[in-house]
Formats: structure tokens, sequence, C-alpha cells
């Protein structure tokens, strides 16, 4: 599990244990099952971040933020505004597309 935070807030999430609707809503807007963004997440997949920030933002932080917002720019999202803190030696998908893609 990680700690991601942004803009001073911080959350846990673990993509090992999404409840179903933020899974469903995931998929339904990427394609991605649960796997395949974990995998993408590792090759620095820009589809695969914003589903992550929008599941940290919209389903974690309550933020009134949609996959349109995010997809489209209406609310722009940088990805190195967002900090991973893992446990020792538990290196998660989002601490390698964090990564990858700085």
């Amino acid at each position: 599990m990680a700690k991601v935070t942004y803009q001073g807030e911080t959350v846990d999430v673990d993509l090992g244990s999404l409840p179903l609707h933020e899974g469903i809503a995931i998929q339904r807007k990427t394609g991605f099952r649960a796997l395949d963004l974990e995998a993408a997440l590792r090759q620095g997949d820009f589809v695969a971040m914003a589903a992550l920030a929008w599941l940290i933002l919209h389903f974690r932080m309550g933020k009134d933020i949609s996959w349109e917002d995010i997809e489209t720019g209406k609310v722009p999202v940088d990805w190195s505004d967002f900090t991973f803190e893992e446990p020792e030696g538990d290196p998660t998908p989002a601490a390698e597309a964090a990564k990858t893609s700085s």
C-alpha cells in the first residue's frame, strides 16, 4: 500500500484491493483491468497515470473532478505534484510510474 500526497493531502492507495466501484469506473473509462493498470503504470503509460490520478483525486480525496476533466485538461493535473511513499521493500506500480516519468 502506498501513501500518496497531493497538495498537502495524503491518502492510502492499494491497487491490489480496490473497491469494485472504483475498479469498474477505471475499467469503463480506460479499458484497463487491475493487472493491466499495474503493468501500464510500470511502463509509464499516460492513460494509466491519469487513471491513478483520477482514483486519488476523485475517489480517495473526494474532489469534484471527472475523468473527462483530467483527460481533456479542463482540470490540469501535473504528475510531479504527486509524491508516493512505499513501505520498505514493497515497490508498487505507482512508485514505478513516478520514477519512469520523472
